[in-house]
């Protein structure tokens, strides 16, 4: 189920257009009140596939669920990240991850002036760290708090809930200030 999970939201990770189109240090929203800058936007979720609207959306949204987490007692030490890594690069999750993003990863790592082996393996642990953040929100918080349902549920109203419940929680902390 955890690796499942952390498929789902590897699959959801990426997003953005070719080429740096803001100033890096541009605020384009802020969730439960902290600053998002365009530089962390490129930093996390830059693909070239993806507008930078998109981006800066899915950004904020995996910012927004780790930080409720975290409110609700999520933690993952850096052995236990470093233990993850290990395990994909043993799985060839970590190798299926490079192989299907590396022109974006290249074209992020050109935008933020760092090497391509080093965003690769920041996106890598961010895709870690916010999957198992996400999985927490769904099962401790929701599950625990929320619903009485038996959970987690694999059926479709479930679901829906859940999508509603993840929804809500966009609307009250996240703003946006994206300007294309």
């Amino acid at each position: 189920m955890k690796w499942l999970v952390f498929l789902f939201f590897f699959a959801m990770l990426v997003g953005c257009t070719s080429g740096a189109k803001h100033d890096l240090d541009d605020v384009v929203a802020e969730v439960m009140g902290e600053e998002v800058t365009a530089e962390e936007v490129y930093q996390y979720r830059y693909h070239r596939d993806r507008t930078f609207e998109q981006s800066v959306i899915l950004f904020a949204t995996y910012k927004l669920r780790f930080k409720i987490a975290e409110e609700h007692g999520f933690n993952m030490t850096e052995q236990e990240v470093e233990e993850e890594i290990e395990n994909g690069r043993e799985s060839g999750v970590f190798d299926y991850f490079l192989e299907e993003n590396y022109a974006s990863f290249e074209e992020g790592a050109e935008i933020l002036n760092i090497g391509v082996e080093e965003y690769t393996l920041e996106r890598y642990k961010r895709s870690i760290v916010e999957g198992e953040g996400s999985s927490y929100l769904i099962e401790e918080v929701y599950c625990e708090e929320v619903t009485e349902e038996p959970c987690p549920d694999t059926t479709e109203e479930f679901n829906e809930k859940m999508m509603d419940y993840l929804q809500e929680l966009n609307e009250e902390y996240i703003e946006y200030q994206i300007n294309e």
